[in-house]
């Protein structure tokens, strides 16, 4: 007994998408008898990938610059257009990954609450099989605020400088830094391009204030010091710049601290 068989692969060069197509097949041997013929059996031919859709909460960035300055949540959506009984789109099929991590199986809106330049990746499959290619999204976060320092010459640590020039530098890791503000006792902020700007402290006490802001729009809090010039004791601490006699050395390192010519250990009356 001898068996043949022949198995041959058709295609249908007419069928089209989301055309029906009905198909039954038999075989028919040298002697040309014909076998009977199978079950019919229908198909749609659905090649059309699946789109998944990405929205955010805010929709738009609420900061400066493109920057989202407070979390957001991100939707993913799958829609599918093709057609027959495969159509739509496969369920748990949409993954994500974020910024570059490994990817995972969509579950709902997602928070992103983390400072960074954040790049979003994602794709779904339809129920034929259709593969979406990747879609990849760029968002940025930042919600911390600058940070100002300041640098003083004040060798003995009491406030009273011994030059008038007060550096303000300010950082940003994210964003950077946008402007500088900064004000002396009641005058209006002066605001500055950039992250540095030297100020000038007249002789006297004087209120400082100074912020910074980011390109994001973060706003850094007012920030406030007080400050006198010249110190009457540089390399003694004393910060009420005590001076009994109005020259030019405070009490705490004047010799004769009331002027009368005499020195502080042999006058015994010294004005107080």
């Amino acid at each position: 007994t001898t068996t043949l068989s022949d198995v041959r692969t058709y295609a249908d060069s007419a069928l089209t998408e989301g055309t029906r197509a009905f198909y039954q097949v038999s075989a028919t041997d040298r002697a040309t008898n014909e076998g009977t013929r199978s079950n019919q059996e229908s198909v749609v031919l659905d090649q059309t990938k699946p789109t998944t859709s990405l929205t955010k909460t805010p929709a738009a960035p609420n900061g400066n610059n493109g920057w989202y300055k407070t979390s957001f949540g991100v939707t993913l959506t799958c829609a599918d257009s093709g057609t027959g009984e495969t159509s739509g789109c496969q369920a748990g099929s949409t993954r994500y990954s974020l910024n570059g991590g490994s990817s995972q199986v969509y579950a709902g809106t997602f928070l992103i609450a983390q400072d960074d330049l954040h790049t979003i990746q994602y794709s779904s499959s339809d129920n034929a099989g259709n593969v979406e290619d990747l879609k990849t999204q760029s968002e940025k976060l930042d919600q911390t605020n600058s940070a100002t320092v300041v640098a003083v010459t004040d060798q003995d640590g009491d406030g009273a400088l011994d030059t008038q020039s007060i550096t303000l530098t300010s950082t940003d890791a994210l964003s950077g830094v946008a402007t500088l503000s900064y004000a002396l006792d009641s005058d209006p902020l002066t605001v500055v391009n950039g992250n540095s700007v030297v100020v000038t402290l007249p002789a006297g006490s004087h209120t400082l204030n100074y912020s910074a802001a980011d390109n994001a729009g973060n706003n850094e809090t007012l920030q406030t010091r007080t400050y006198k010039y010249p110190d009457n004791c540089p390399a003694v601490a004393n910060a009420n710049q005590a001076n009994l006699d109005s020259d030019s050395l405070g009490d705490a390192c004047d010799p004769d601290i009331d002027g009368d010519g005499i020195t502080n250990g042999v006058d015994r009356n010294n004005v107080t």
